[in-house]
């Protein structure tokens, strides 16, 4: 017995003649026929009582004809579901977020966005560092991560840049140079740093070093934070100054001022990584909104 069994049963019980279940089923009639009587001797009861003008369910076929109706409709579902997977419309979708990105708009922008398209979709969300991030991409424990900074290539991984974001200075609102809208980096060498924990973003770590070398000088780092958003805080509360991605200004800290700096000096990006051959819809989904969220303008800065 097969599914074509339980549909073919099932047209012939409902319209109650051979004929009219085999054009319903886009089939000859004889075919039709063979086929029930297959069914037949492998019940080993007759399910229908042959009539001069058409036939009607013995007992037998009325009880069969109740769970060939429910496996059908079980086999529907699971089909339907199946292929809402495939399409990217319904599952799971595990992403992982670096702590150092979680304050900027477009982060959260990209998750509402999705859900909001992908409604059948469960996002679970995961933060970590960079390094455990894209560990766990590579591995399979995550389908997709958000980190900061440029990654080096990763065998199997897929880097994509979303946002493109340049480092300020971060001072607090007392300091004698908050007044300023800009200010050269080598004017903070005699401060106290305070700089996002090398775990938390290895490469933006590295980005903040060499821009105070290439300013003239190491910096005194007096305290390692793991998010920025804190760090900020503590910026705020005269622990120190620090440099921080421009989306912090989001933030509205009164305790605390962001200087534009000059001179050229790299950007902390956020990146989207993926794996290279990824086949899961629900991620290529993601991955392809984010390339289009990408291009879009950010929300205007308070």
């Amino acid at each position: 017995m097969d599914i074509r069994h339980l549909r073919y049963f099932t047209a012939v019980a409902e319209e109650l003649h051979f004929t009219r279940a085999a054009e319903k089923l886009g089939i000859r009639q004889p075919p039709l026929s063979q086929q029930i009587q297959q069914l037949e001797r492998e019940i080993g009861s007759p399910l229908f009582h042959r009539l001069s003008r058409g036939v009607e369910l013995t007992a037998v076929g009325a009880a069969f004809l109740q769970d060939a109706k429910a496996i059908l409709a079980q086999i529907d579902r699971a089909l339907a579901s199946a292929r809402e997977v495939a399409r990217g419309e319904k599952g799971r979708l595990r992403l992982g977020i670096s702590m150092s990105v979680t304050a900027h708009p477009w982060v959260a922008r990209l998750i509402r966005d999705y859900r909001a398209q992908h409604p059948g979709v469960q996002v679970a969300l995961q933060l970590n560092d960079f390094g455990q991030l894209t560990d766990a991409v590579r591995d399979g424990a995550l389908d997709v991560a958000l980190v900061r900074g440029r990654t080096a290539e990763i065998p199997g991984l897929t880097p994509y840049t979303v946002v493109e974001e340049k480092l300020m200075a971060a001072l607090p609102a007392g300091h004698p140079l908050a007044d300023r809208d800009a200010i050269d980096l080598a004017e903070l060498a005699d401060e106290d740093f305070l700089l996002i924990s090398r775990s938390a973003g290895p490469n933006v770590y590295d980005i903040i070093i060499a821009a105070c070398r290439t300013a003239g000088f190491s910096p005194r780092i007096v305290q390692e934070v793991p998010a920025f958003p804190p760090l900020l805080n503590l910026v705020g509360a005269g622990l120190g100054v620090a440099l921080v991605p421009d989306s912090l200004r989001t933030m509205g800290l009164e305790s605390a001022r962001l200087l534009s700096l000059k001179g050229g000096y790299d950007s902390a990006p956020i990146m989207l990584v993926y794996r290279t051959n990824e086949g899961a819809a629900a991620v290529r989904n993601l991955v392809a909104q984010a390339r289009r969220a990408a291009a879009r303008p950010l929300p205007a800065k308070p």
